[in-house]
């Protein structure tokens, strides 16, 4: 149905998402850094508003980013462009000398933290496969993660592979040897690690780091650098990361603090701010989608019909409402603010439509003309929809962790939507990792590597260049929507559809179904039966009634099968646009235009209002 075009596929196609996320990531206004840094500043704004969490930018320079060593400065970073035969001008000069005294993650470091659970995955399989074969116990079936295949855990031999192309850059052979302070530091020569290769204390802590694990068979032979010892140095300082946390249902911000007391116990805590609703409506940090999707659609359109003064209903009391009824819905709320919240929708939706009042512009009474009953139904349904959030949030306080009720809660609101996310960067790292390798294999079918013309390293970065242009369809219409149902398009992608994506595609239905109710309200009309009596006299014998009620009835038909074709591709068509700026089919990190499609994101908020009046404009218009 016209949604299929062709996107980035493989390795290419993950480089892009990298810069996608660093594009995402900083913070400056006038520009972009192209070498894909993510300054102290941008991870403070990061935190602040996705979790709430106050930091200094010194903290997280010494708590995240000096976690990769010394800090780059700007002398040396002019020293390594001279030395790499790059001529920038004096004003490209002065620019770096200023962001690089700050620290910074490169695109390098960032990959190298996403692996993370990757790494620690490979290296939990050759631990048991080696225990396995010490034993004489090796079942069939026992090491069932590293079978090749699983699209969430890697293949059971990439450490090895890694490794053996690793010695034959550095050394020229491929052979596992001893694992010596020599070694390593003719490796990181090789890697452009020269200040790392003279620093003894950093080349004693690696070899601590490959053999506190390893053992021989003879007593006094040295260790072998093999897929143990590697993959132990690799993960000896992340072994408290676990990786269970991709499958459970819990929020990231969970995962790392786990609750106030064991928080505390860990040295954890970290100071968090509340934010108003409208920040949390921008950045999708409120507890449920659903009850945000009952505000704008049901409840904020709704229950100022029982209201007389247009400008009061829609100015005053429409905002009180909105304030007070969602002041629970943010996470880790208070008791109070959740009471705050039940006490606005039992008193502006339910209660008003059980008992009638006027009270100056207040009033309850209710009329009959028009569809006006069927929005204060819809009113009293919205308000028991909104009620059960908070409700159930109060009653799990008073609960163990382990009942039923806790468990249900946390899948109904927006824990398992970042559940998804968290199991969807699995596969999708695991997905990297096995396309740089076919890179690889690219590179060994191409004969350089044979012959011993080239390292791997080269051959591969060639062979990149050759699978550069590859491209491959994106899902269709069809194809859209049987990944959303089956949540394969969340699970798998990670693809997070926004709460004003959301609302705005539920107004449409709403005003699909509203002005398909409004046919029989318009046609029974004293005015319209008029208008059907006049045709009747007008030709004797002849009724021509059918000259306003045809085209009425077309029109109104036309009409609803347009608003069906745009809510049917909206989903589709956001869906489509997020994986072409992921996979590089538009430009991000490197565009000139994407400075202005990120800026101001609040201004998404916009969007349902546009999209519900142009519907209903739009049916007019037929």
């Amino acid at each position: 149905m016209g949604l299929q075009k062709r996107r980035p596929c493989g390795a290419v196609a993950d480089v892009n998402e990298l810069e996608y996320i660093s594009a995402l990531h900083q913070t400056g206004k006038d520009e972009l850094r192209e070498d894909g840094s993510i300054q102290a500043c941008d991870i403070v704004a990061f935190l602040m508003s996705r979790h709430g969490i106050k930091v200094a930018e010194e903290e997280v320079e010494e708590k995240i980013i000096c976690t990769f060593g010394q800090q780059c400065t700007g002398v040396n970073r002019m020293q390594h462009d001279n030395h790499s035969g790059t001529s920038t001008t004096q004003s490209n000069i002065d620019r770096q000398l200023v962001t690089s005294t700050r620290g910074c993650l490169d695109l390098i470091q960032i990959l190298a933290l996403l692996l993370i659970p990757l790494l620690l995955k490979a290296t939990q399989t050759l631990d048991q496969a080696q225990q396995e074969s010490n034993t004489n116990r090796r079942e069939l079936g026992t090491c069932l993660h590293s079978q090749k295949g699983d699209s969430r855990w890697p293949d059971a031999d990439i450490v090895e592979n890694v490794l053996r192309m690793m010695l034959h850059d550095a050394t020229g052979d491929a052979t596992l040897r001893p694992l010596t302070k020599e070694l390593l530091r003719q490796i990181l020569c090789f890697y452009g690690e020269a200040e790392a290769s003279n620093n003894e204390q950093l080349l004693e802590a690696m070899l601590l780091a490959a053999t506190s694990q390893a053992s021989t068979d003879i007593e006094g032979e040295p260790i072998l650098l093999n897929q143990h010892s590697f993959a132990h140095g690799l993960t000896h300082d992340v072994q408290h990361y676990n990786i269970e946390f991709e499958n459970s249902v819990t929020t990231n911000f969970q995962d790392v603090f786990l609750g106030e007391e064991e928080a505390l116990k860990k040295g954890n805590s970290v100071t968090t701010v509340r934010t108003f609703s409208s920040i949390d409506y921008t950045a999708d940090t409120f507890r449920s989608r659903d009850s945000r999707l009952a505000y704008h659609n049901g409840t904020a359109k709704t229950h100022v019909n029982m209201l007389t003064s247009s400008f009061f209903r829609d100015s005053v009391l429409g905002s009180i409402f909105i304030i007070t009824a969602s002041s629970g819905n943010v996470s880790n709320a208070n008791p109070f603010l959740t009471v705050v919240g039940i006490c606005a929708i039992l008193l502006f939706n339910v209660l008003p439509f059980f008992f009638e009042v006027s009270a100056g512009v207040v009033t309850t009474e209710k009329s009959t003309e028009g569809i006006r009953p069927v929005l204060y139904y819809l009113t009293v349904i919205c308000g028991f929809i909104l009620l059960i959030d908070p409700v159930m949030n109060t009653i799990q306080r008073l609960l163990p962790k382990s009942s039923l009720l806790v468990f249900v809660k946390k899948h109904m609101d927006n824990t398992r939507l970042e559940a998804e996310v968290k199991r969807a960067a699995s596969f999708k790292l695991n997905r990297l990792v096995r396309n740089a390798y076919d890179v690889h294999k690219v590179a060994e079918q191409d004969g350089g590597i044979a012959q011993g013309l080239e390292t791997r390293y080269g051959i591969a970065m060639l062979a990149f260049a050759k699978v550069s242009d590859q491209k491959e369809e994106l899902d269709g219409f069809k194809q859209t929507w049987s990944r959303i149902w089956s949540r394969a398009l969340f699970n798998d992608e990670g693809i997070w559809l926004t709460t004003h994506v959301l609302s705005g595609n539920l107004a449409q239905v709403i005003v699909c179904v509203l002005l398909a109710a409004l046919f029989p309200t318009v046609y029974s009309s004293e005015l319209f039966q008029q208008g059907l009596d006049y045709l009747d006299k007008l030709v004797p014998g002849n009724s021509q009634r059918w000259r306003l009620v045809l085209p009425l009835f077309f029109g109104l038909v036309c009409g609803e099968l347009t608003i069906i074709s745009i809510i049917s591709k909206y989903i589709p068509s956001s869906v489509n646009t997020v994986i072409q700026f992921r996979s590089g089919g538009f430009e991000s990190l490197k565009g000139s235009s994407f400075l202005k499609l990120r800026y101001a994101l609040d201004n998404s908020s916009l969007l349902f209002g546009s999209i519900f009046w142009g519907k209903y404009l739009r049916q007019l218009n037929w």
